[in-house]
Formats: structure tokens, C-alpha cells, sequence
């Protein structure tokens, strides 16, 4: 071997190497964050309300990503849609007032109840991504200071 394949040699190796042991050190990193926000956050039921994948060339491999809608709050219910009486017979004017008048009452309603409603996104595996459906019930588990951190536990039985 001459001297200029070694010393390339030694490059590439010690390229291969610092390369190595930045991906054991990001897994190490991700696995110890994971496992502090099982152990100091909030569990709590989600609803999946988006299911996406996508590819970064057409020759990568997809990557699975689920949103969820879910309270921070979890002493709070979700609300309810209020119960409207029907109307009697009115005008087509009165009709169209109280029309206004009940949608501005539950939409101030609906958005005191929201205010803690949070959105977030988790990149799954394929097998998980499979198993779900939109509207499914999921059990996660979030950081309550930062409540669009989370894991997704599993699937609500």
C-alpha cells in the first residue's frame, strides 16, 4: 500500500467512524428524551385526525407521520354541543337573527372549551401508521411544557 492510499484510507475510517458515533450518540440522545418524558409527562387519550407519508426521493424509504388533536387540560371534558330548542314557526328574518344569536352563543362556548386544544404531529412506523384509522382513539403521553412534545403509546382498546 503506498502512503497516499493509506493516509486516504485513514481519512475515510476516521470518517466512517466520527460518522458512527454521531448516529450512537443521536440514538442514545433521542432514546434518554424519550424515556424522561415517559417517566415526567401527562398521559392522556388523542384523536388521530390526520395520516400522512411521504419520501424524499423516489427511492427513500416513506416516512409515516400521524396528527393528533387531544387536551392539555386533561380534568376538562370535550364539550358538548349545546341542545337549542327548536324555534316556532317564524319569519324568515327572525329565523335568520336567531340563527346569529345561537351561533355566536356556541361559537364563544365551543372556544372557551378549546382553549387548551392542542395539535401535534409523531413520525410512526409503518406497522403502527397501518393499525390506525382518522377518528381513532390513541393513548399518549406529552410534555406539559411543551404540549406539542409527544409519544404515541398505542391504540385505545
Amino acid at each position: 500500500m503506498t502512503p497516499k492510499v493509506k493516509k486516504l484510507a485513514i481519512i475515510v475510517y476516521g470518517a466512517l467512524a466520527l460518522l458512527i458515533l454521531v448516529f450512537v450518540f443521536g440514538a442514545y440522545w433521542s432514546g434518554k428524551q424519550n424515556a424522561e418524558l415517559i417517566d415526567t409527562g401527562i398521559r392522556t387519550t388523542a384523536t388521530v385526525t390526520d395520516m400522512s407519508s411521504s419520501k424524499a426521493s423516489r427511492k427513500s424509504s416513506p416516512v409515516y407521520t400521524v396528527s393528533v388533536n387531544y387536551f392539555s387540560d386533561t380534568t376538562r371534558k370535550e364539550p358538548t354541543p349545546a341542545s337549542n330548542p327548536v324555534p316556532k314557526a317564524q319569519t324568515p328574518e327572525e329565523l335568520k337573527a336567531q340563527a346569529f344569536k345561537t351561533l355566536e352563543k356556541n361559537s364563544a362556548s365551543i372556544s372557551a372549551g378549546l382553549g387548551d386544544y392542542q395539535k401535534a404531529s409523531v413520525a410512526v412506523s409503518v406497522n403502527v401508521y397501518q393499525s390506525l384509522n382518522i377518528g381513532d382513539k390513541v393513548n399518549i403521553v406529552f410534555d406539559p411544557k411543551e404540549p406539542e412534545r409527544i409519544l404515541l403509546l398505542g391504540k385505545v382498546q
